[in-house]
């Protein structure tokens, strides 16, 4: 799957180890990165449900997106297909 992201701090958070490990902590910005790296390499939303890191769809005013854990109360929302 193809990734944008919303805005340029987010895109530099995720494009960046270091700017990421600044903001939120080594161990939380390895699993930043492996989460997208799950994102990029998924062939659909299937394949995510069932990968590690509780997958998920949101509802109420969220319902369309979608959420995964990353670490503590963290987690990395998006919206797939858009």
């Amino acid at each position: 799957m193809e990734i944008l992201f919303a805005n340029s701090r987010i895109e530099k958070l995720c494009s960046s180890k270091a700017a990421a490990r600044k903001e939120y902590g080594a161990r939380c910005a390895d699993i930043l990165f492996f989460r997208l790296t799950q994102m990029e390499t998924a062939k659909d939303m299937q394949a995510l449900i069932h990968a590690p890191g509780h997958y998920h769809a949101l509802t109420g005013t969220r319902k369309g997106q979608w959420a995964c854990r990353l670490q503590g109360g963290l987690r990395l929302v998006f919206t797939p297909g858009a």
